[in-house]
């Protein structure tokens, strides 16, 4: 099994997170990837893995382009519990990382279903904002994403994977609470909220997020 990443490179807005970067699976041999904070070890593995897509460059897997978001469907062709040596190439120096392929848990496959069953979902009421595809909350989506009666907001349902809120570890499903510490009840309000905050001269939002599970936290965005 091959997979190699060709003078790859991410950005997200003005900021690059990948610079030129090669790779090339190593057959054999143990493999350390290392790197300091920020380095761009995790958004380097997600480009390995298929679960984003390079700004430039290409992902080759088993001789095949793969740079279109096929990946994952070639990695599940091969078997679970092999393990795969890769060595990563940036500016001359080898680094490199011992991957052994695993089955998806079962609430990430949901997860997946459910970012792909929203085409089922009212297209008009999607709005794209800062990078989300926003929902209100109603009976189908609460039944959807798994939502707690309780939760008031805004339900993600597409998180754009090149935008500042992909990057923030944003996911479909969760719920947008408050914007600027204000509560927001529909896609609309998310809007009229960025807007607002925008008047203010302000360069980011403060948002206040909520998962299935009922954890919350502060995001901030940039909103320019």
């Amino acid at each position: 099994m091959s997979l190699e990443l060709r003078n790859v490179v991410k950005r997200v807005g003005a900021e690059t997170h990948i610079y030129e970067t090669s790779l090339k699976l190593a057959e054999t041999g143990f493999n350390i990837l290392l790197g300091s904070t920020l380095a761009g070890k995790t958004t380097l593995m997600q480009l390995m893995a298929g679960l984003d897509r390079p700004t430039a460059g290409e992902v080759w897997f088993n001789g095949r382009d793969v740079t279109a978001r096929e990946l994952p469907r070639f990695v599940a062709a091969m078997p679970v519990g092999k393990t795969v040596d890769v060595v990563v190439v940036r500016k001359g120096a080898e680094l490199a990382k011992s991957i052994t392929l695993g089955r998806l848990p079962e609430d990430e496959v949901k997860q997946a279903n459910l970012k792909a069953d929203d085409k089922d979902i009212d297209k008009p009421a999607l709005k794209n904002v800062i990078g989300l595809d926003l929902l209100p909350l109603t009976d189908e989506t609460r039944r959807r994403y798994s939502i707690k009666p309780t939760f008031k907001g805004v339900v993600v349902s597409r998180v754009d994977p090149n935008s500042n809120a992909a990057y923030k570890r944003i996911q479909a499903g969760e719920v947008i609470v408050e914007i600027g510490q204000e509560p927001v009840a529909s896609p609309a309000d998310v809007t009229k909220r960025l807007d607002a905050i925008k008047k203010d001269g302000k360069k980011s939002a403060l948002l206040l997020i909520a998962n299935a599970q009922g954890e919350v936290r502060f995001v901030a965005l940039p909103i320019e």
